[in-house]
């Protein structure tokens, strides 16, 4: 749970805290003999996941450099899911869908899984430790009240520091109305790109197809509904945030949509590559973009992390 003693205070601790202790997971990382970056990687063909690709198909630059990739064996890695689900009080008419689908991505989970789920209004909450299936999955904890840290949300989960052996997958369920968060925008796109974690983000509208939001009626004193999206300042961020990671940023009607894409994007991350590389004949220092292509696929849209940060 996040406190807010003074919230001038806790933009800066959280922006140092969260760039702090990811750069200091890539130092140590990259300090080793046999340095090592990971990379999870999806190529679509059109509208379809481009299957059947060797390392030869891939072109990885880091900084610039054409490098050389091997790719690992993705149905031996399980996969670390972390819910991330709007509870503020805007969702309040799509709580009963949420918690149903909330339990529903549990029960695609495999043996070797794990799953954990935050939830966030004005504040952020671990409402399940990571857990491995099958277990009971606390719903009745998706109560929609008060204010929306979804920037706060997604730093606490991007902050969790992932496994060799296993892939680790974030999917946040939000309207997208940002209202309560300490970390601001730019702050949290630093700690995306250092994080090896891939982020989805849902951008669930109400059932009747519009997205949903609130705001304030001065001459009434209180909040309205409304039934237009208010501009991009709060999706824009969202989408790319998540793009750095080599995920992606969804708009979804919360009925039907939701439970058939939700289904389908665990799949594809599933079936997805992993692609593992030694950096050559670059400065062992600072920030790398990393840039992936597959010309065999001429059609192709590649979802990779925009790079990582290589400390002395």
């Amino acid at each position: 749970m996040i406190a807010r003693p003074s919230r001038a205070f806790v933009i800066a601790a959280a922006l140092v805290a969260a760039t702090s202790a990811l750069v200091a997971q890539q130092r140590q990382r990259f300090r080793a003999a046999d340095n090592i970056v990971t990379v999870e990687v999806m190529v679509r063909d059109g509208n379809t996941l481009a299957t059947g690709l060797t390392p030869e198909d891939f072109e990885l630059t880091d900084n610039g450099v054409r490098q050389t990739v091997e790719l690992l064996d993705v149905e031996s890695l399980p996969i670390d899911l972390t819910l991330i689900v709007d509870t503020s009080g805007s969702v309040e008419p799509m709580v009963n869908e949420l918690r149903l689908y909330v339990r529903q991505s549990a029960e695609v989970l495999r043996i070797d899984d794990r799953i954990r789920i935050v939830t966030f209004s004005g504040q952020v909450v671990d409402a399940l430790p990571l857990q491995t299936p099958p277990m009971e999955v606390p719903v009745e904890k998706l109560v929609a009240d008060g204010g929306t840290s979804i920037y706060d949300a997604i730093m606490s989960a991007l902050m969790r520091t992932r496994l060799s052996d296993r892939r680790q997958i974030l999917v946040c369920f939000t309207d997208g109305i940002e209202t309560a968060s300490a970390m601001s925008a730019d702050a949290l796109l630093e700690v995306a790109k250092r994080s090896d974690s891939v982020l989805y983000v849902f951008l669930v509208k109400q059932v009747m197809g519009f997205p949903l939001g609130i705001n304030y009626d001065d001459s009434r004193g209180y909040w309205l509904p409304r039934l237009e999206w208010n501009g991009p300042a709060s999706v824009d961020p969202l989408s790319r945030i998540a793009s750095a990671t080599g995920g992606s940023s969804t708009e979804v009607a919360v009925r039907p949509q939701l439970p058939g894409i939700l289904r389908a994007t665990l799949e594809d991350f599933r079936t997805s590559y992993v692609i593992r590389y030694r950096p050559t004949g670059v400065e062992p220092s600072g920030w790398h973009e990393i840039t992936v292509r597959v010309p065999k696929v001429r059609q192709s849209r590649v979802y990779a992390r925009s790079g990582y940060f290589w400390g002395k």
